[in-house]
This record gives structure tokens, sequence and C-alpha cells, in this order.
């Protein structure tokens, strides 16, 4: 439980203690806490203690109400802090801490997972080869996830279930790999033997669809 512990030399020493709720301090007889002294309002402050901090706000009174030298204006308090009452200091003791715990980010979703061959799997379904990529947020997705839409004498738009944005078919992208002297001249005399070998291998890496939507659709209603 938070308490005051008087400083002045009018009563120190003294301790105010303070429960959860608001407490009106004041020199009026209907105040919570009655402090009298010719320095004190009427109706000087408000204290409000919850359970994980503690609030002085001042009630306009005349000498003012302060928290380590600045006017407490709905200022929090923690504990060793000084609080001054008109001309009453107290000390602030055992005030209630507000304990804030860092959210840390989880692990990142993964969407993609390569399969063999240098295809990816679809978004949602990591065991299953994606078919159409979308050109929004270049995701892959399998033919069970994609959302088509009839056209007539046209063929079925794919749009993701993720955004909604068209899809297109996957690609690979292929590259030539180099071969060093000795392979070249290896196959320059042998290469009849045993074939001429490809020089295309297959990357990880997928291209964007190039396809667009017609311009004026019309969709089939059942």
């Amino acid at each position: 439980m938070p308490k005051l512990v008087l400083k002045s030399a009018d009563g120190e020493g003294q301790v105010i203690d303070l429960a959860p709720g608001r407490h009106v301090f004041g020199r009026a007889a209907e105040s919570d806490f009655q402090l009298e002294h010719p320095s004190i309002a009427e109706r000087h402050c408000e204290i409000e203690v919850t359970a994980d901090e503690m609030i002085v706000r001042d009630l306009g009174s005349l000498s003012g109400t302060y928290v380590n030298g600045e006017l407490a204006e709905g200022a929090k308090v923690t504990s060793q802090q000084t609080l001054r009452i008109g001309d009453l200091e107290f000390t602030v003791e055992g005030a209630p801490v507000k304990v804030i715990v860092p959210q840390t980010a989880g692990p990142a979703k993964v969407w993609q997972r390569e399969l063999p061959g240098g295809w990816w799997s679809c978004a949602k379904h990591h065991s299953e080869r994606g078919v159409g990529q979308c050109e929004k947020c270049h995701r892959i997705w399998c033919p069970h996830c994609l959302h088509r839409i009839g056209l007539q004498g046209k063929k079925p738009l794919l749009l993701c279930p993720e955004c909604g944005g068209m899809c297109g078919p996957v690609k690979r992208k292929v590259r030539t790999v180099k071969r060093g002297f000795w392979a070249r001249l290896f196959y320059f005399l042998f290469g009849w033997l045993i074939g001429k070998p490809s020089k295309k291998v297959v990357v990880r890496k997928t291209a964007q669809a190039e396809t667009h939507p017609p311009s004026k659709l019309k969709i089939k209603r059942k």
C-alpha cells in the first residue's frame, strides 16, 4: 500500500496510508484527508491510486501541487519522489509500478517451400506444387486455393485467395552454365560419343506472371 511521509517541520514523520481509489486532500471537513494548514486550499488536490500507478492532480489551488518541483496536472508518481501540497512536503513510498512486458515478434510465417525440381510449394499447402503466382503479393498457390471467375467464351480468371490479385502461371528461369577449358576440350573431342549435353539447368527462382485481365468481364451468374 502506498503512503506519504510528511517531511515538513509541522508534524514531521506523520504517515498517510493510501488505499486504492480516489482521495481528495484539502482543508475542508469533507475532504478524504483534511490538512489543517494555511497554505492548503479547501479542495487542494486529488490522488488516485490504482493497481499499477499513482496519479496526482491539482484542483486549482493557489499554492499548487508539485511532484519533484513540477506542477502536478495528472502526473504519475513513483516511490522516493517528493510531493509538495502547498507548503507541506511528503516523500512517496510504496507507490505501485506499472510493469510493461515488451511484445516480441513471433517467428516469421513461411509462405513458400522449395520442392524437388526447382518448383515452389503452395503458400497454404506446403506439400502441393504451386501453379499460379499472384501479380500483387507474388505468392504462389495450388489449384485448390486459387479462386476462379468464369467468363463467357474465355478462359477463367485466377484470383489470389489472400489479396484478390490476378494470378498467372508459374514459370521457371533457366541459365547457361559456363564450362572450364578442359571440359570444353573434352566435349569438343568426345562429345559425339556421349551425346550433346544440355547447357541449361533449373534455378529456384520463379518469374512473375505476364498475363493481364481483359478490359471487359462478363461474369456468369447461376
